[in-house]
């Protein structure tokens, strides 16, 4: 018998057993090899109160285990693995301890130590993923899945904020930047989702009419008579300093008109941050997307527009992206943490509108759609200006389509012309279900699996890729569409159509994306006869949390439901029965 902590196992074991049995490894020996360590091993507390209290046999495989160690010395062991290499293990009477190192990237799973009520504690977890069940019924106008998480500007793969267009520049596929229709979606659809989530927006006032104290600042005030109200007014010979001394507001709004070469600047205090120093951040009148010089940033609002513009910026967001913090050791800058300390505008110009504020939401939300409506080509897409390349075999060209930015986009012009009542935004949508009545190889996104069921591809490759999560993103595009359009006649049917033709297809294809352990990214294996392309975690999570969300929309149809509940059960370990 081979033993590990919590349980036994014969040598001959299927890899089945290993998962099934992912809970019995908890307190492997990763940092503590001390024999006392793992004589308490059965008396420490379980984990936290949300884990369900042991059952009758696994406190017998725990007193089976004290028993079989108990007076036993921890001595070195070699494992052979496979017959093809070995590992340093230890040895104590009939039990064997396996490096939690080793199993965590051997089966894919995860754990940590930390200490609960005194004692040492190690959480073993098979997946990372997190479940968002629906807490209602989907609505086109409702939140958009669970997008109020999300903080897509805070992504490592977001190279910063741009400053003239005001959404996410993605460094994914090409480092020197791009805008990327997807991130773009996503960022307005989180915004949106948010504003409906996260309490109203408050704000401070920086102009000293607005607010009604004397802040320092000298601006000269003037009528604008295009507006017929009164404007601030700076000048080269007049820059102005502005006292703030504010915390907890990260949001700078500012409606700027240029006369002459303008910046704005802030001064900012970050507390227990690894920055531990002062920022100050530069708003320029230049192409420049962003740049940094010590503890100076540097952002381009454009090198000119026209009247009065809002910009609005995250200084957190802004200060951490222009230092180039990313990754998990970036230090976390929050608006709990941000003190703006001073603001400043030199140049010429002058401003309507000039405020911090808790968040902004609905500005930033309009912003994604208004690029939308800039961006949009006459065939009704959003095209990718980069190279995709799933494999050897399935390469895109630089302005290929997507069947998940057209319904991303979809979802969010949809709810911004439910909430604006511009129009311009659902003429939009309806154009943009023009590419899915188009075959990938014509440059649009549709495939035909078998000639029978038809795919929106999210990569338009040739042979089809057919991802999972990107079709189901593009029904939902197409759904809040049907749903949306007052007149039928003007695109509502025809993505009604698209829709349930596309639901149909995924009915009889979603049970070749289970692998009883998991599920498959994608199908390049049936359409491209190489090896299978497994989804991480976090795509695994995404399946299930679209299928939840599809159960609500289509309450007749069990399939999505059932198949979410097998699906989440595998993120703890479960595996389809077995021959």
């Amino acid at each position: 018998m081979v033993c590990l902590p919590f349980g036994c196992a014969s040598t001959k074991s299927r890899m089945r057993w290993w998962a099934r049995s992912a809970a019995l490894f908890a307190t492997i020996i990763l940092l503590l090899f001390s024999l006392s360590f793992w004589n308490r091993c059965g008396g420490e507390p379980g984990p936290p109160s949300t884990a369900a209290p042991a059952d009758s046999s696994t406190k017998r495989r725990q007193s089976q285990l004290n028993r079989d160690t108990e007076g036993n010395d921890l001595t070195d062991l070699r494992c052979d693995i496979n017959e093809e290499y070995s590992i340093d293990c230890k040895k104590s009477g009939k039990e064997v301890y396996i490096p939690f190192k080793f199993i965590k990237k051997y089966f894919e799973v995860y754990g940590q130590l930390s200490e609960q009520h005194g004692q040492p504690v190690f959480h073993w977890s098979h997946s990372y993923g997190q479940l968002f069940p629906p807490e209602e019924p989907y609505r086109p106008d409702g939140q958009f899945m669970y997008f109020a998480t999300y903080n897509v500007e805070k992504r490592d793969r977001v190279k910063c904020i741009s400053g003239p267009e005001g959404v996410p520049v993605t460094t994914q596929w090409r480092p020197s930047g791009f805008f990327y229709v997807i991130q773009i979606a996503q960022f307005g659809l989180s915004h949106y989702s948010r504003n409906l989530t996260e309490p109203p927006p408050n704000y401070y006032e920086l102009l000293p009419s607005r607010n009604g104290a004397s802040s320092g600042a000298t601006f000269s005030w003037v009528r604008d008579s295009e507006l017929n109200e009164d404007v601030a007014e700076f000048s080269p010979a007049n820059p102005v300093t502005i006292p703030v001394d504010r915390s907890g507001k990260s949001l700078l709004m500012l409606e700027l008109q240029v006369s002459s070469n303008a910046t704005v600047w802030a001064d900012l205090q970050f507390r227990d941050t690894a920055l531990g120093r002062s920022v100050r951040v530069h708003y320029v009148c230049s192409d420049l997307m962003i740049a940094a010089q010590g503890s100076d940033v540097f952002v381009g609002l454009g090198s000119s527009w026209s009247g009065y513009k809002l910009f609005i910026r995250d200084l957190t967001v802004d200060a951490l992206k222009g230092l180039g913090g990313r990754g998990r050791n970036a230090p976390k800058l929050t608006a709990q943490r941000l003190r703006v300390v001073r603001l400043g505008v030199s140049g010429g110009g002058r401003l309507r509108q000039l405020r911090l504020a808790s968040s902004a939401h609905a500005g930033q939300t309009v912003q994604a759609a208004d690029w939308l409506l800039r961006h949009q080509t006459a065939a009704g897409a959003w095209t990718v200006p980069v190279e995709r390349r799933l494999n050897n075999h399935m390469v895109l060209a630089p302005d290929w389509s997507s069947a998940m930015a057209q319904g991303q986009a979809m979802s969010l012009l949809t709810r911004v012309y439910r909430a604006t009542g511009d129009r311009r935004y659902l003429d939009a949508a309806r154009r943009a279900a023009a590419p899915f009545n188009k075959d990938s190889a014509d440059g649009g996104v549709r495939t035909m699996f078998q000639d029978k069921y038809v795919w929106y591809e999210e990569y338009p490759t040739v042979p089809a890729s057919m991802v999972l999560n990107g079709f189901i993103y593009s029904l939902m595009g197409l759904y809040d569409l049907w749903r949306t359009d007052p007149d039928p006649a003007g695109g509502g049917a025809e993505a009604g159509r698209l829709y349930t033709a596309g639901v149909s297809s995924l009915r009889a294809l979603l049970p070749l994306y289970d692998t009883g352990s998991g599920t498959l990214y994608d199908l390049r294996h049936v359409t491209c006869h190489v090896a299978p392309n497994l989804a991480r975690w976090d795509y695994h999570v995404t399946h299930v949390n679209q299928l939840l969300v599809l159960a609500t929309m289509e309450p007749n149809v069990t399939q999505f439901s059932t198949t979410a509940d097998r699906w989440a059960e595998y993120m703890s370990g479960h595996r389809a029965p077995h021959n």
